[in-house]
């Protein structure tokens, strides 16, 4: 993820789809990458509301080679995304349940994870039971 300028987000059109909101998504956000989203439904909703990125419809190539050139030759809108996609990100992330999301992130990051550590503070601070 850190190595990318943009993130993709896509899902065949279906139903069902309409209902999830894929990690993958939260993961860019939490890294501060725009995105290209084409799923429809409550991800779209996430989306636009966090301003992070640039909706298509799924399944359309040329939304899709449309949306990344834009991104690709304009990086003030990259970075405008990417601040949205951050800002938004944090500001959701604020309970302890949040706290602790931002806290496995920036663990999972470095590759410092303790899943002990991190079930026994969740048993503690009451977002887990025992």
């Amino acid at each position: 993820m850190a190595a990318s300028d943009i993130c993709l987000v896509l899902l065949r059109r279906s139903e069902l789809f309409k209902l999830v909101l894929p990690s993958k998504m939260f993961e860019a956000m939490a890294a501060a990458r725009p995105i290209v989203s084409g799923v429809e439904g409550e991800a779209r909703a996430v989306l636009e509301r966090a301003g992070a990125g640039i909706a298509i419809t799924p399944e359309s190539a040329e939304e899709l080679v449309d949306a990344v050139n834009r991104l690709a030759g304009d990086a003030e809108l990259r970075g405008r995304l990417a601040r949205r996609a951050v800002s938004s990100w944090r500001a959701s992330s604020a309970g302890p349940t949040g706290r602790l999301a931002c806290c496995l992130c920036s663990k999972i990051r470095r590759g410092t994870v303790n899943l002990e550590a991190i079930r026994e503070r969740m048993v503690r601070e009451g977002t887990c039971e025992s």
